[in-house]
């Protein structure tokens, strides 16, 4: 028997669309899930709309089974029947029993799980959807003899299952067409009728197979009433890992991978591209092959997966979790819970996902304080930064049915893993004003360093506009320079801006793609007056620099807000160590300006020699900074890096903008 025949031919001939069990694919007005309240969670970590009265139980419980006073077909056609039921009304409340009741299905002690009797879900594919036990195994494909033994026992003929058999070892190439066409009919057929019936694999249907352990239980197919879409309900059947096929995953080609995340760059190209495979998917094979795409996201070992960075989807119909990379049995199919709060804010974590990838049709940033679930030494107060976007459109079925989907799909990284980042507060090209970004690989081993330019704006500014892209040099899809070899242990490389259009100014921010350490300067050079380098700028909430405006002598400063929103410092011109004057700046995100003393302040700074210190709001968001003294007359041309200040040299209140 060719298994990669049963595999192929399964996925290609016979694509239909799910029935998933908490209200993936109803047609549902996206406005409920958004306004989801939870109330009290009577059944563990299930959650039900506030008002709304837990539906009933199914006639035959899972724990009736387990006592023996209920049969597994007992049981099936009970929750077959209970489906029935919770599709009747389209009323929020209803929808929202709809999701509570597949999370009830996966819930330890209720109706639906008890002990050794639980629900396994199977597309007409045979693939696992719903697996109550253990979602790890979703999307997998049930081994072929198994599927053989379930479709005898829900009365597919005999001579269908003989035909198909027999076409796998054929030497006629089109028999297998032929016997493939004709069991499609006879299932397509069969399903519809809803049928159910004891199956055993344990011992082969066909002389020229062997039993499979453990491979027992009672079917029943439901059919949808909203989609007329067949879905195998199993019970009985411990389906573990032996059960299942060996198959070569189809990973894709993605250009960004989790193991490339390392900033908000890469991992806005990253989910991007989780975007892009999972849209090539259903428009190859509808949400069937989606399903399929789940092991693709799950595999440690393939590009979707790499330590903390994984992937995820949501689905704002039904309001439920349809895939968690890392941890599939502890959230997939759990309702997405509108309790979960930033451990340092205190806000609600799902909205503010839902609200970033609504921002924009590229979807948006979101930065909150999370525990990072893959260190179990760590406090819940871990910084992370997470993306998300949008993905939504509909199938079109056979006889005019529509299948909308509304996804969010994200993924993120803890800053505590972040590596070792170079933020340059300022630079400078045009009308001859040039910057020199000089890098030191101060790996062990060979680096390829990201080079981002960004506006004052905080937007990414195309590298070919200012850089000469030649030799060694590339630009990525996501707009960072890069090499196209490595930079070797300690070797150094200078990229070079040219000097040429108009004035450009923002900041720098340099990682390297490996994780790896890298260290670095940059130089301005100021056509007339001079040379002048800094350091990266350290993370600050608070700094002070010295400034002064004496002579020809001028001070001015450069700030860059490091967080995903908006920032407003408050800035005090100082003296003596008062205050003299108070003026807000606000920062878009990863924006930046740069101004004179003159400029910032109203107050005549004329002769003067003094301070100015700049704080964020008591939280999590920080900057960075650099000061500039310039005497064009007399050639005077020095950088300054800024100091920083604990929270506790001046009260919060003091430091709070004036409304």
């Amino acid at each position: 028997m060719q298994v990669g025949n049963w595999q192929t031919r399964t996925s290609l001939f016979f694509v239909v669309g799910l029935l998933v069990l908490a209200g993936v694919i109803f047609e549902v007005d996206v406005a409920w899930a958004q306004s989801l309240q939870v109330a009290e969670q009577p059944q563990g970590d299930c959650a039900l709309l506030a008002g709304a009265t837990p539906p009933p139980n199914p006639l035959v419980t899972a724990h009736q089974v387990e006592h023996g006073s209920a049969t597994l077909q007992d049981f099936v056609v009970a929750v077959r029947n209970q489906f029935r039921v919770l599709e009747e009304n389209t009323e929020a409340a209803s929808l929202g029993n709809i999701a509570y009741t597949g999370c009830l299905v996966r819930q330890e002690g209720s109706a639906y799980r008890s002990g050794s009797t639980y629900l396994v879900s199977l597309t007409p594919d045979f693939r696992v959807f719903v697996h109550a036990k253990d979602m790890s195994l979703s999307g997998r494909l049930l081994k072929f003899p198994i599927a053989l033994a379930i479709l005898s026992s829900l009365g597919l003929e005999r001579t269908v299952l003989e035909d198909l058999v027999e076409s796998f070892t054929s030497p006629d190439p089109g028999a297998l067409d032929l016997a493939f066409a004709t069991y499609l009919q006879a299932l397509s057929q069969t399903l519809l009728q809803e049928p159910e019936g004891q199956f055993d694999a344990t011992t082969p249907i066909f002389p020229d197979q062997q039993g499979i352990p453990g491979a027992s239980g009672h079917a029943a197919v439901y059919l949808s009433g909203f989609i007329k879409s067949p879905l195998m309900l199993l019970a009985g059947f411990d389906l573990n890992e032996s059960h299942l096929e060996t198959e070569e995953i189809d990973y894709g080609s993605p250009t960004v991978t989790a193991k490339d995340v390392v900033d908000r760059e890469t991992l806005k190209a990253f989910v991007a591209e989780a975007v892009k495979f999972a849209s090539d998917a259903i428009d190859t094979a509808g949400l069937a092959e989606l399903t399929r795409a789940r092991v693709a996201f799950r595999d440690p070992n393939g590009p979707w997966r790499h330590g903390s960075v994984y992937l995820y989807v949501l689905d704002r119909i039904s309001n439920s979790i349809i895939l968690h990379a890392a941890f599939p049995d502890r959230f997939e199919m759990r309702p997405l819970v509108a309790t979960v709060r930033d451990a340092v804010t205190g806000k609600l974590v799902l909205p503010q996902v839902i609200e970033a990838a609504k921002s924009s049709p590229e979807g948006g940033f979101v930065e909150y304080y999370f525990d990072d679930p893959t260190d179990d030494t760590d406090n819940a107060d871990i910084p992370k930064l997470g993306y998300a976007r949008e993905f939504t459109g509909q199938i079109q079925r056979e006889g005019g049915a529509v299948l909308p989907f509304d996804f969010v799909i994200g993924s993120g990284f803890y800053r505590s893993s972040q590596p070792p980042v170079l933020d340059f507060a300022h630079f400078a090209n045009g009308e001859s004003f040039r910057s020199d970004v000089v890098l030191v690989n101060l790996a062990a081993t060979p680096i390829q360093p990201l080079v981002y330019f960004y506006g004052q704006d905080g937007e990414i500014i195309d590298p070919d506009s200012m850089v000469d892209v030649t030799g060694n040099l590339s630009a990525t899809d996501f707009g960072a320079l890069t090499l196209q070899s490595e930079l070797p242990s300690l070797g150094e490389i200078t990229i070079s801006t040219n000097g040429t259009g108009d004035l450009v100014t923002g900041s720098v921010r340099v990682i390297a793609k490996d994780l790896s350490p890298i260290g670095g300067v940059l130089r301005f050079d100021a056509p007339g007056i001079g040379v002048a380098g800094v350091g990266a700028g350290q993370p600050v909430r608070d700094a002070i620099i010295p400034v002064r405006q004496m002579g020809g002598i001028n001070t001015g400063a450069a700030l860059r807000n490091l967080s995903e929103s908006e920032l407003t410092l408050t800035c005090l011109l100082m003296m003596d160590g008062e205050t003299i004057e108070t003026q807000p700046v606000t920062l878009p995100a990863n924006g930046q300006t740069a101004m004179f003393i003159s400029q910032l302040f109203e107050h005549d700074t004329s002769e003067f020699t003094g301070s100015m210190r700049c704080a964020a709001p008591p939280g999590a968001q920080q900057f960075t900074g650099v000061a500039v003294e310039l005497d064009a007359m007399s050639g005077i041309f020095t950088t300054l890096p800024v100091i920083p200040l604990s929270r506790d040299v001046r009260s919060d209140e003091e430091m709070t903008p004036e409304e």
